[in-house]
């Protein structure tokens, strides 16, 4: 599970399958990336079998009792305009907007996360997105592969009383191949499921080479078209702080959005320090003649390029340093055995270990987390050193001579 959960970024999901679909183009493998959907998630709840659950993962029974009257002990009405219809009581399903509500689904669909899957087969939930990334060299057991999980998550969505809506399911194929091979179809039940040339993985857009040019055109596109608001506000006489934190929130946000988990080439990114370098002599009023490092200078802004080196290295040591993360242990390898020539030039993981083995080293990458519980004894007598160099304490206690 990605979702509602501190210290993962939403594109936690979007970088694993990257990572798996990258190291299957290193094996000369093909992947696929099934993409499902859960329709009405919240609506379909049902709060018996969350209690159930709930009781099943060791929650307090007092607890349970009070999330399940604080869920069935809800009045809403409709107002519009002076009117107001009559208030209704709600006793089913999750409220929406409520900071409980993640919680319970997350309690509630955890059979779904953790169904049973081969082992060349990868289950990605968050919130009510499924994300299934299989793997293999044949494409018939590719296919295969992809059909039984399919009807293992729908086995699963049965006992919950969930339904995979089918207008959003997609099949999206990854080979470095030069002619696309065609899989058998793969099927929800009984409807086929469409095959696409792209999809969208929490705002990150993989297409089917995974070189990310989808991805940044949309990206370029987006910033375009938002650009206007800075050139209107510059021609209104908005002052330089405030046009400086509108491109940040509108222009800068889209761009480094996902940057960490994407590996695109030059061009992309040069594509990309256009947009940046446009929008800041937009705001700054600056002639085209300007040199771009004292542009830069004078907003406090590296370029893309390295601003993506940056992100991705800082990405590498989050991972890092959180033992609960799922590329925990293989950024620990990776960060240990330097990767052979041939595997440096795929997958945004390897490339960000090598620019942080250049910068730091393989010994000062932390593996663990930041801070650490300090041992009683030693608290101890950290406070007893401070109270006898305050004056506190005239008097040394007998099992403080030996060790003083």
């Amino acid at each position: 599970m990605g979702a509602y959960r501190k210290g993962r970024p939403t594109w936690t999901n979007a970088g694993v399958a990257a990572h798996l679909i990258s190291e299957a183009f290193e094996r000369r493998e093909q992947a696929l990336l099934i993409a499902l959907d859960l329709q009405d998630a919240y609506n379909l709840v049902s709060l018996p079998k969350l209690a159930d659950q709930l009781l099943r993962l060791g929650t307090c029974a007092w607890l349970v009792r009070w999330v399940l009257s604080a869920l069935k002990s809800r009045r809403c009405s409709l107002k519009c305009g002076q009117w107001l219809s009559e208030w209704a009581n709600i006793s089913t399903a999750l409220p929406q907007g409520s900071p409980l509500s993640p919680v319970c689904y997350n309690a509630y669909t955890q059979a779904l996360a953790t169904a049973q899957t081969p082992d060349n087969v990868r289950l990605l939930t968050f919130a009510d997105d499924i994300s299934i990334v299989v793997w293999h060299r044949d494409t018939a057991e590719l296919a295969a592969c992809g059909q039984q999980t399919i009807d293992s998550v729908r086995s699963v969505c049965d006992q919950l009383d969930m339904v995979i809506n089918p207008r959003k399911a997609t099949v999206t194929g990854f080979s470095k191949r030069r002619e696309e091979p065609r899989h058998p179809p793969l099927f929800n039940g009984d409807v086929a499921i469409p095959n696409v040339e792209s999809v969208k993985l929490l705002g990150i857009t993989l297409d089917s080479k995974l070189n990310f040019n989808a991805h940044v055109d949309q990206t370029r596109s987006r910033c375009l078209r938002v650009t206007s608001t800075l050139k209107a506000a510059f021609s209104w006489g908005v002052d330089l702080r405030r046009l400086t934190q509108l491109y940040r929130s509108l222009v800068l946000s889209r761009i480094t959005y996902g940057l960490e988990v994407i590996n695109p080439t030059i061009n992309s990114l040069t594509k990309l320090d256009g947009i940046q370098n446009a929008a800041l002599r937009l705001i700054s009023g600056c002639p085209r003649d300007t040199p771009l490092t004292a542009l830069r200078f004078m907003f406090n802004l590296p370029s893309v390029t390295e601003l993506h080196e940056l992100m991705r290295a800082k990405a590498i040591s989050r991972v890092a340093s959180d033992p609960g993360h799922p590329l925990h242990d293989v950024v620990s390898v990776t960060v240990d055995v330097p990767p052979k020539a041939r595997l440096e030039r795929q997958g945004w993981l390897r490339a960000g270990v090598r620019e942080l083995r250049k910068m730091v080293g393989r010994n000062t990458v932390r593996r663990g987390p930041a801070w650490t519980s300090t041992p009683a004894d030693t608290q101890e007598r950290w406070t007893f050193d401070t109270w006898v160099y305050l004056g506190l304490i005239l008097q040394v206690p007998t099992k403080y001579l030996k060790s003083r």
